[in-house]
């Protein structure tokens, strides 16, 4: 069978991405501080908050990855600053070293691990990064010394957070415990700072019904990566204040006329096993007395649920630029599975997106064990509860309900994309194993074949509901007469021990352009268990009126409220037309690969129309 990528695995990785505005020399250059917050207001055409990343050129030989750290006393480091949208904090942090726009590595530093750490507001205090104490003596002495830290030397002001106890003395920058609790994805991100806090832009509702396992609806646009940490704001009053701090201590500073540094707090309290990499510094006459957290690893305190299940949905691409009804991919969806080969220089600009594209999907590696809480909690994403109701009238529906013929709109060149938090070797491989449902199989391989025809442009898998587990698997739409009666098709039987179950039937759809025709390939799931038989729709739309979900699912309705018996061609309307074809197949990779190519001969002799017997709907 071919290779290919599951819809819900369709991620690139960050290192496949540039940062333009590193990639104007041959040095390398080392994240070493965050500054200051700038909003859309002061920052030419941005929707999005931006923060100053200080970075410093590494001096001598590239071999020596810490030689930026090995600068000698009075030697100042040669930095510059970049401003970047805050989204990008997750792939940031402090110590990791940059060529030519691309992330080069991540050197190791010294580690420290604290276990049953005491996090309580007296132990956990927000400092400034210039701030001293006198010890004993009366002599000053700054938690971060800038004759041993030059790289914060430019933003004193800037805010971290001291932990104190125990013996133990932790420093870590406030843009660092944000990227690690609420950096799960760059839109979570940018929602934060771009305040105030509003629950609504993180989720819709939460079902609190079974006991410790919540139901969060995230709000439109939240991956499903940033299910747990949405849950967390959502659940506990003390995240949801460190979430609500983030952007409020900017608003509060432009207000006041202070530099705009974030701030930032745990997001609980309570003990945790806390592992941080970074730098010792001197402190209070002691060579090593206080740790600069760089990163933190890993963090054990347990999010507040026992399982948690959730939906999400993606911003869907409009054909038109006015309309607000759900619609199918358009020619520029930059989500394509499966797409002839086109430019994709990967480069990150400082320019601002095509707010009317879906963003694409970037994996960013994970930290291993980042929450080793997680590991032993389910978070799963579950399918809506409602399906969509078509009523099919006995005089049938009218599908085109305008005169625009094909996409509109600008053709802007710049893609949105959100970087989500991933192990990215799950998704590097570009295979993964056949799924257990026969026809979904079929659909996959299927797809990836048509998608090698010269005369096809494009294939789009197009899901029914925005909310749904999988986009290659949508709940077939209720299908009802003028009585209210629902279509047998709309349902699947099978045995549940020694009885019969009725469940909601599926169905797999995906979108084509073969020249100047639009078609929608439909592959519903299997009516019986046994013997099974897979078939396959083809609705071919010579106008390209089908424009939005709805539009899809009333398309649907009427071909399996009115199908014809395999070979036949339908008239559903004076443009929309249909074919259906049917096979038999078990359960082997062999009979998955013929059934597709069986599919695949009969797609191409659709351009012999005169072939085939058919039935005109609409006058029948």
């Amino acid at each position: 069978m071919t290779d290919f990528i599951f819809a819900d695995f369709a991620l690139k990785n960050i290192s496949d991405f540039c940062i333009r505005n590193l990639d104007d020399d041959d040095h390398f250059w080392r994240v070493d501080w965050f500054g200051q917050i700038g909003y859309p207001a002061e920052i030419k055409a941005a929707s999005q908050p931006h923060i100053e990343v200080q970075f410093s050129k590494m001096s001598g030989d590239t071999t020596n990855l810490q030689s930026s750290f090995n600068i000698s006393e009075n030697q100042w480091p040669v930095t510059k600053t970049i401003r970047l949208p805050v989204g990008m904090l997750t792939m940031l942090q402090i110590g990791d070293v940059w060529h030519r726009g691309r992330h080069f590595a991540s050197p190791e530093k010294e580690t420290v691990a604290s276990k049953g750490l005491a996090i309580t507001r007296e132990t956990a205090i927000i400092i400034k990064a210039g701030l001293s104490k006198e010890n004993q003596a009366g002599e000053e002495s700054f938690y971060l010394p800038i004759r041993h830290h030059p790289f914060h030397a430019r933003h004193t002001h800037s805010y971290c957070v001291l932990v104190e106890t125990g013996g133990v003395r932790i420093v870590i920058p406030a843009p660092e415990l944000i990227r690690f609790y609420f950096g799960s994805s760059s839109k979570l991100l940018s929602r934060l700072f771009d305040g105030p806090f509003a629950s609504e832009n993180f989720w819709q509702r939460i079902d609190n019904s079974l006991p410790h396992t919540p139901t969060i609806h995230l709000a439109p646009g939240i991956p499903g990566q940033s299910a747990a940490d949405v849950a967390r704001l959502a659940l506990s009053r003390r995240a949801k204040d460190a979430g609500a701090l983030i952007s409020g201590s900017c608003m509060a500073a432009k207000v006041n006329g202070h530099p705009l540094y974030p701030k930032m707090i745990f997001p609980f309290i309570g003990e945790t096993d806390l592992i941080v990499a970074g730098e010792w510094m001197p402190f209070d006459d002691q060579d090593r007395g206080i740790f600069l957290a760089f990163k933190i690893l890993s963090c054990s305190h347990p999010f507040p649920f026992s399982k948690l299940y959730y939906t999400s949905e993606r911003k869907s691409m409009s054909n038109s630029r006015n309309s607000t009804a759900p619609t199918v991919p358009n020619q520029d969806a930059v989500n394509k599975r499966y797409t002839k080969a086109k430019n994709d220089s990967g480069v990150i600009t400082e320019e601002e997106p095509d707010k009317h594209k879906a963003p694409r999907l970037v994996g960013a590696a994970a930290t291993t064990d980042a929450f080793p809480d997680l590991k032993e909690k389910r978070v799963a994403k579950i399918d809506p509860e409602h399906v969509p109701t078509v009523i099919v009238p006995l005089s049938g529906q009218a599908i085109i309900v305008g005169s625009s013929v094909g996409d509109s709109g600008a053709n802007i060149s710049i893609a949105p994309i959100d970087v989500v938090i991933n192990d990215c070797a799950a998704f590097g491989s570009n295979s993964h194993s056949r799924p257990a449902d026969i026809h979904v199989a079929v659909f996959l391989e299927l797809i990836a074949k048509l998608a090698k025809l010269d005369t096809i442009r494009s294939v789009d898998i197009v899901p029914l509901h925005p909310r749904q587990r999988r986009d290659y698997l949508s709940p077939m739409p209720n299908i009802v007469d003028e009585d209210g009666v629902i279509h047998p098709s709309c349902f699947v039987n099978r045995a549940n021990g020694k009885s019969e179950k009725t469940r909601r039937r599926k169905i797999s759809i995906a979108r084509m352009r073969d020249g100047d025709v639009t078609q929608f390939l439909l592959i519903p799931e299997p009516c019986h268990a046994t013997p099974v038989s897979i078939d396959m729709h083809l609705l071919t739309d010579q106008l390209s009126a089908i424009h939005t979900i709805v539009e899809v699912q009333k398309v649907i309705s009427q071909q399996f409220s009115r199908c014809p018996g395999p070979g036949r061609r339908l008239e559903l309307t004076e443009s929309i037309s249909s074919m259906h074809w049917s096979a038999q197949a078990d359960d082997s990779v062999a009979s998955v690969e013929s059934v597709a190519n069986y599919f695949l001969t009969q797609y191409e002799q659709t351009r012999h129309p005169e072939l085939w017997h058919t039935e005109n709907m609409l006058h029948d």
